[in-house]
């Protein structure tokens, strides 16, 4: 996990569900009560939405500077989720600076996004049985999306750049990849059917255009 100097109020929310449905919510940050009279916070209720279902699963969501929106939906059980979209505020806009959404069908599904930009749209979604998805972002006005639909999948993208457009989906089981781009106005899409299929992609440079599919295991 990066580990970086916060300059700006920091809020971390973990959410644990529970069992019936019913779901706790504690919330952390670096005022207390009184002090959140007098102090606003860059947190606005509005920007997190989470709905979790059965039990034993946690989000985590960390948001520093303005606009950020992140949605987690985990239904199953044992899922684990991480939200952190963190930037100086003197970068940001006005308006929506950023959306990062999980949802987490199965068991056992972790996914992490680090967003240390603004303007990104990042979705991760998992469906069965103990996929891994990470993803990281440092740059502005990427869209990148990971989409497991099987078990025991692992993908990882990282993305040092603007307007890079990403996108990867596998569909079986035991599918392993690895995505690293650095540069801008770039463009990947990745799709892996079967079993056990492994892809690994590190783009240097600007405006290159990738598409690769795979079949069979």
């Amino acid at each position: 996990m990066i580990k970086i100097p916060l300059r700006q109020n920091r809020l971390n929310v973990i959410l644990l569900g529970c069992f019936l449905g019913i779901s706790l919510a504690y919330g952390k940050s670096d005022f207390s009560q009184e002090d959140k009279k007098d102090k606003q916070l860059h947190f606005n209720q509005e920007d997190k939405k989470d709905d979790q279902s059965h039990f034993n699963n946690l989000a985590t969501i960390e948001q520093v500077g303005n606009g950020y929106q992140a949605i987690v939906n985990q239904s199953g059980h044992g899922n684990v989720a991480e939200i952190h979209q963190i930037q100086d505020s003197a970068g940001q806009l006005s308006g929506i600076n950023g959306v990062a959404e999980i949802s987490q069908v199965g068991i056992g599904n972790q996914a992490e996004i680090y967003d240390f930009g603004i303007t990104n749209n990042v979705a991760i979604h998992q469906w069965q049985i103990d996929n891994q998805a990470l993803m990281t972002i440092e740059g502005n006005n990427n869209e990148a999306l990971i989409m497991q639909l099987g078990s025991y999948n692992n993908a990882f993208m990282n993305i040092n750049g603007n307007d890079n457009r990403l996108s990867l989906m596998q569909n079986g089981n035991n599918d392993t990849s690895n995505i690293k781009v650095d540069g801008s106005s770039n463009s990947v899409t990745v799709q892996q059917n079967g079993n056990a299929l492994t892809f690994g992609l590190e783009l240097n440079g600007n405006g290159k255009n990738i598409a690769v599919t795979q079949h069979g295991n």
